[in-house]
């Protein structure tokens, strides 16, 4: 998994009025967690805005008066009327520990039900994985090519090495559904196979 690194600066006022000037001045509060004890500090806004706006994940290297730590981003709030960045929430990784993290969804190959006129319907753009760090990935790829019109892929159909899938079994993932061009396609191919067998 791609890594972000990240600056912070120590906070000791945890009170509200210091987590406002700390807003104001376009910084914010942030919390680590998951180790022997938490860390409070605060990011800029600049140094956030490729983390925080990218289709990507990444495991954050973080800086904190010295001290290293590698974390991922698990909760983000947001202001509900200017959409500003107002709190994160850490989670720190160790390498013998295993992570739960949400990781994009990749569709490769052309699949038979698209190349006969079917649109492909896709359910989940993430999946919630867990793993150790180690075997992270930037993204889960799901090859279609052998995917047909009316047929899904479910979760209980994929299969990742050193990766535990946390979704229902039965969820759908992608599916291949019906357009009126591969209906009457399917007709013509039918009346077809009819004139033949006359």
């Amino acid at each position: 998994m791609k890594t972000f690194e990240l600056n912070g600066l120590a906070r000791t006022d945890l009170g509200q009025s210091a987590a406002k000037q700390l807003r104001n001045s376009s910084s914010v509060p942030c919390v680590l967690y998951g180790g022997k004890e938490n860390s409070h500090f605060s990011v800029t806004q600049p140094d956030i805005r490729k983390l925080i706006y990218s289709p990507n994940v990444y495991i954050v290297e973080l800086v904190i008066g010295g001290k290293k730590s590698k974390a991922i981003i698990k909760d983000i709030q947001t202001d509900p009327l200017s959409d500003k960045v107002i709190h994160i929430d850490f989670q720190e990784v160790f390498e013998d520990r295993t992570v739960i993290i949400d990781v994009p969804l990749k569709m490769s190959g052309s699949s038979i039900g698209v190349k006969k006129g079917g649109i492909v319907k896709t359910f989940m753009r993430t999946l919630t994985i867990k793993a150790l760090p180690k075997f992270l990935p930037d993204e889960l790829t799901v090859d279609v090519t052998d995917l047909d019109i009316a047929k899904s892929i479910r979760i209980k159909d994929l299969k990742f090495d050193n990766i535990s899938i946390l979704e229902p079994a039965n969820a759908q993932v992608i599916t291949i559904n019906a357009t009126r061009v591969s209906k009457s396609e399917e007709t013509a191919a039918a009346a077809a196979g009819d004139k033949k067998k006359k």
